[in-house]
């Protein structure tokens, strides 16, 4: 959160050549199922209510969810509210709780329908994510940054601050011990346009190797 993914992601892939990129996420799946929950709260529609799953976990998201989706705070899973934050995190943790693959298995199937054109993905947080990049064939680069450096981006980003305990959640914190990326760079003091070079620098190699295989 605030290392730079998507301001830096598609500045490499230009300028490592790649045109028609696709943008995917694993969040993209669970992003899809909330925006169910936010469709059902703002069409009033008792019907779909009721055969909900009875879930404490989804019956506290649909709590969370009314008023500000019912006010038009809240209009989409896109959101960069805490609330959202907050719905997003626990959603996510439920469905890995009861298959720690779900969200995996979910992007593999939505990968599999765009394999002919380059993909990005900005949002690995956990080992298992990681290892799926590598699994399809991708390759995984982290992106260090202080305190200071995520706060001040998100701050000019969303113009305010998640709640603290975001930033320690397991979602933020699940890879920080994980021994495989390919690429590792600090981002403190350097700009998006020095990063990118860097980056794609240290990127090519390892795509000129692969052509070669």
């Amino acid at each position: 959160m605030g290392a730079g993914k998507d301001t830096l992601a598609p500045r490499v892939m230009r300028e490592l050549g790649y045109t028609g990129v696709k943008h995917m996420a694993f969040a993209d799946a669970l992003r899809a199922e909330v925006n169910g929950f936010i469709h059902v709260i703002r069409a009033d529609d008792l019907m779909a209510m009721a055969i909900l799953p009875s879930d404490p976990v989804l019956t506290n998201i649909i709590d969370m969810l009314k008023k500000p989706v019912k006010t038009g705070v809240i209009k989409d899973a896109h959101d960069r509210s805490n609330t959202m934050r907050t719905v997003l995190q626990l959603w996510g943790e439920h469905q890995r709780e009861d298959d720690d693959s779900y969200w995996c298995d979910r992007f593999a199937e939505s990968y599999r329908k765009n394999m002919r054109q380059p993909v990005m993905v900005t949002d690995c947080r956990y080992p298992n994510e990681l290892d799926m990049i590598h699994k399809l064939g991708g390759y995984v680069v982290r992106l260090d940054a202080s305190s200071a450096a995520r706060a001040r981006r998100l701050l000019n980003r969303d113009h305010h601050l998640p709640d603290l305990h975001a930033f320690t959640h397991i979602s933020e914190t699940a890879a920080d011990d994980y021994m495989d990326f390919d690429v590792r760079v600090n981002t403190d003091g350097l700009n998006p346009e020095q990063l990118t070079v860097l980056i794609a620098d240290r990127l090519r190699p390892l795509l000129n190797d692969a052509g070669n295989r």
